[in-house]
């Protein structure tokens, strides 16, 4: 199991927070989305590490820009 730490800009809310908590977490090989902060800063723990373009395609049709993966 691995953790990715993923940045992402755009989120305004909690309501940001909980729909980028459920899409990240429906994506086949995460286990756990284990936090997403206001700020901008998701922890994750996943089979594989994924690219930031997985990430980037999972919050598709979103307002959300995935600027780096870690």
């Amino acid at each position: 199991m691995n953790e990715q730490t993923i940045k992402i800009s755009g989120i305004t809310c909690g309501a940001c927070v909980k729909l980028i908590t459920r899409m990240l977490s429906h994506m086949e090989g995460v286990y756990n989305v284990l936090s997403v902060d206001p700020q901008g800063v998701a922890r994750v723990s996943v089979a594989a590490k994924f690219t930031k373009e997985a990430y980037t395609e999972a919050l598709s049709g979103t307002f959300y820009t995935v600027e780096s993966v870690s």
